[in-house]
């Protein structure tokens, strides 16, 4: 349950504090702890008076949280749909609900993506049917934190998402998770043909599999710019989609929610 706490020590979700009282916090724990919390934009926004008092301690006035609400699973599931789906923001989806007479947070709506996203993929994948053996891979970028991470995905000829995979970089190690994954999805078939660019690290890679399992010889690896043209063309649905977003906070944020996407997409 949502139970109370002493003012200033909230634990989770909530900081059940009382209106404008103030509160003295170690400031040790305000940034290692508070800044945690899935609500913490929220609070920031309830701050009223923030005071150092001396090297160690912090404090504050804010207002009072207000009450916990429930949702319907269909809100949620309507919530999670469109914002996986359509060029819409999570203050765009309040606004929405909000015409519906339903008053959420922005930070209710990601905490939904994120608790259920990974839900929706693997029931997605129960059902999935197989993809084609011809694989065509391609790497694009994807501003985390402000700083450019790599987004490796496949497709088959036919245009349909073999798999992807968010990383930090783009070296041998990357191209190996990812080709490990790809075909962790697609077992027992095994690839026929898989078609690169000219990144020789995905060459590489490949090359260092063949080491780890020898069915990765009977591959065949090539490089084509046309027959890569599918893979590129197929980044700009996921692209278009993370453009209003301006950029994800966090890395495993980023990561689920452009499984959503690459759902939503398929």
């Amino acid at each position: 349950g949502q139970g109370r706490a002493a003012p200033g020590h909230g634990s989770g979700r909530r900081m059940p504090i009382e209106q404008s009282v103030d509160i003295g916090v170690p400031i040790k724990e305000v940034y290692n702890q508070w800044t945690q919390f899935e609500d913490w934009p929220d609070f920031m926004h309830r701050l009223e008076n923030v005071d150092q008092a001396d090297d160690t301690t912090v404090s504050f006035q804010a207002k009072a949280w207000g009450i916990t609400k429930r949702f319907e699973a269909e809100i949620i599931e309507l919530c999670v749909r469109w914002y996986i789906t359509y060029r819409l923001s999570y203050r765009d989806l309040v606004a929405m609900m909000a015409e519906r007479g339903l008053a959420m947070s922005h930070t209710t709506i990601l905490r939904w993506v994120i608790r259920y996203v990974p839900e929706f993929e693997k029931r997605w994948s129960r059902r999935a049917r197989k993809v084609h053996s011809s694989w065509r891979v391609d790497e694009t970028y994807i501003s985390v934190r402000g700083k450019w991470h790599y987004l490796y995905r496949a497709v088959d000829k036919r245009g349909k998402t073999v798999d992807f995979l968010l990383r930090p970089d783009r070296g041998i190690a990357a191209a190996q998770a990812f080709f490990r994954k790809a075909l962790a999805t697609s077992l027992p078939r095994w690839p026929r043909k898989i078609t690169l660019d000219g990144h020789a690290p995905s060459h590489q890679a490949l090359r260092l599999l063949r080491r780890e399992n020898p069915r990765w010889k009977y591959v065949l690896v090539r490089s084509c710019p046309y027959l890569n043209n599918i893979v590129e063309q197929d980044h700009r649905a996921i692209k278009r989609r993370c453009a209003s977003m301006l950029g994800f906070k966090s890395f495993g944020n980023s990561a689920i929610t452009l499984a959503g996407i690459e759902l939503a997409h398929r």
